[in-house]
Parts: structure tokens; sequence; C-alpha cells
């Protein structure tokens, strides 16, 4: 699920992305965020961004997608974190992806 930003409209934030472990590998995800990204570009959004929990093995998926991970509060497994952000004790990574 992927939604223009309420506060950032040159924003899309994507909710969810899940794909089934049997058809993990296969450019689903790729396809998914690409239609994701060329409909944030035809709205004249310039940047997409998600959040994952930091250890979930989609940290080491987002930067094969073009996300970069933007800084956060402190270091995890070598992943910048953001202390708090969905909540008390909700840590999360976040990535983004420029559009230019």
């Amino acid at each position: 699920m992927a939604m223009e930003s309420q506060d950032e409209p040159e924003s899309v934030y994507i909710q969810d992305v899940a794909v089934r472990t049997a058809a993990r590998g296969r450019g689903v995800a790729r396809t998914l965020l690409g239609a994701v990204e060329q409909a944030a570009r035809q709205r004249g959004c310039g940047r997409m961004w998600l959040t994952t929990k930091p250890g979930n093995m989609a940290t080491s998926v987002w930067p094969r997608l073009g996300f970069a991970a933007a800084p956060g509060d402190f270091e995890e497994e070598g992943v910048p974190v953001h202390r708090d952000l969905k909540g008390p004790g909700k840590d999360r990574v976040v990535f983004e992806k420029v559009l230019d």
C-alpha cells in the first residue's frame, strides 16, 4: 500500500510491501515499487519512503531497489535506526528514494 503524504504531498509513503515466500527473488517487489514510482512521478512527487523494523531481512532489499537508509538516532547491525518512530518501543529504519 502506498499513499501521498498528507503532511508532505510531494512524498509518497509506502506502508506495506508483502511478497509470498515462494515468490521472493522473482522481481515482484521491484515490479510493485516500479509501478508506485511511475505513479509518483506522474503526480509530481519527488520522494518515496518506507520504514522497516531493525533486523528485518528487507533492510538488505531496499538498497538494491534504489532506497537509501536515512540517518537515525543510533545504529543497529550497521543500519541507522530511528528510536520510537512508530510509537514507544517501535524503532524503525527509514529508507528513502529521491526521484529526479
